[in-house]
Parts: structure tokens; C-alpha cells; sequence
């Protein structure tokens, strides 16, 4: 059959309209850390509670997360007002990517006696309610986080706000090599640790 010029570009226009169109993906600068998805702590991050209203909600003050985050659980739980994105692609540390399109524009929150306000975006949280990145803390300069003494000393109107962190709990348990070569075969990839050596002083 032969179709004439403007039937042959009418036909292509239906072919395309028929075809599915991806949704857009924005890869972003935004980083969240691997302990704010594990529900962790290290020495980069301290953990705060707070208010959402009179909810309680685990803060992670995160310098390893570029952006705030909060669990996709809370706003929806509390009913804030959301805002749908284009979808932007999250990296974390240990290289994978999360997806998200939602964002709470005006998110507010109280940590002892402080109120504030910054947007959050949504994200499947492993343990925490809220990530407080690296955007928040930079409305504070000078800042200092102090990982020794479970404090964060942030600066507002030429004065100084200090928030008092929780308590570290460590698990951390001693294990011999033979043990680590069998967790090591078993392949579980939901295992994770933090690998100290142990050397022995010679006299």
C-alpha cells in the first residue's frame, strides 16, 4: 500500500503517540548516607529526638547526607502538604539508587525547645523518621558537630544553639578469623560491620 506524504506523516504521529513514553528521570547531586538507610550511627552522625507536632519522631543529624529526608511513612501519617516532582534519582554510598517524587515543601519540626523549618524529601528510611543533612546544617554556619561529648553547637542571630545528642549504643562484638571466613561463605548480604584489626604488641 502506498500512503502519500501527508498520510505517511500522520501515520507516524499515531505511531508514536502510541508508543509509552518513560517517565523522566533526574539524576541529582543528592547523597544519602548508608547509615541513615541502615538505621545506624557513626562517627559522622548523631541522633536527636523531636517533635512533629506532639509525634516523636528519630532525628539523624547526618553530615554524610547531602539533603534532608524524611520517611515517606510521616508526612502522609501527619498530613502535610506534599508536592509531586520529577522523579529524581538518589544515590547512596555504597552505590545504589533510590527513586523519589515527592517533596514536603515546608516540613517543620521542634528538637528541645528549637523550632524549624526546611523542606524534606521522601524516601524509604531503614531507621530513622528524619535525615538532617547537609543542606539544613548549612543555614547555621559556624556549626560544629561534636562527636565526643553527643553535641552539635549551631550558630543563629549571633548566638549559639546547642542540641545535647542521644546516647551511642554499640553492639560491637569480638570475632575470631574463622568465624568472619564462615560469615564471609554464607554470602548474606544483609550482614554488614565495620572491620577493626586487633594487633598484638611484641615485647
Amino acid at each position: 500500500m502506498l500512503l502519500s506524504d501527508e498520510e505517511a506523516r500522520d501515520y507516524d504521529r499515531a505511531e508514536q503517540d502510541e508508543q509509552p513514553t518513560d517517565e523522566e528521570e533526574i539524576e541529582g547531586d543528592m547523597v544519602v548516607s548508608l547509615h541513615a538507610m541502615k538505621g545506624k550511627i557513626n562517627c559522622k552522625t548523631l541522633k536527636v529526638i523531636g517533635l512533629v507536632g506532639d509525634k516523636e519522631v528519630l532525628k539523624l543529624i547526618d553530615s554524610g547526607s547531602t539533603h534532608c529526608f524524611i520517611n515517606e511513612k510521616i508526612p502522609r501519617t501527619l498530613g502535610c502538604e506534599l508536592e509531586c516532582t520529577t522523579t529524581m534519582m538518589i544515590r547512596v554510598v555504597d552505590g545504589s539508587k533510590l527513586s523519589s517524587k515527592l517533596i514536603c515543601p515546608k516540613f517543620s519540626w521542634e528538637v528541645q525547645g528549637h523550632r524549624s523549618s526546611h523542606p524534606v524529601r521522601l524516601l524509604k528510611l531503614g531507621g530513622y523518621d528524619l535525615v538532617l543533612g547537609c543542606d539544613w546544617l548549612s543555614n547555621y554556619n559556624p556549626m560544629e558537630l561534636d562527636f565526643h561529648q553527643l553535641k552539635v553547637t549551631l550558630s543563629q542571630a549571633g548566638k549559639k544553639l546547642v542540641l545535647r545528642a542521644l546516647p551511642n549504643e554499640s553492639s560491637a562484638k569480638v570475632m575470631y578469623a574463622h568465624s568472619l571466613v564462615k560469615l564471609i561463605r554464607k554470602r548474606n548480604h544483609d550482614t554488614e560491620g565495620e572491620l577493626l584489626l586487633n594487633h598484638p604488641t611484641l615485647i
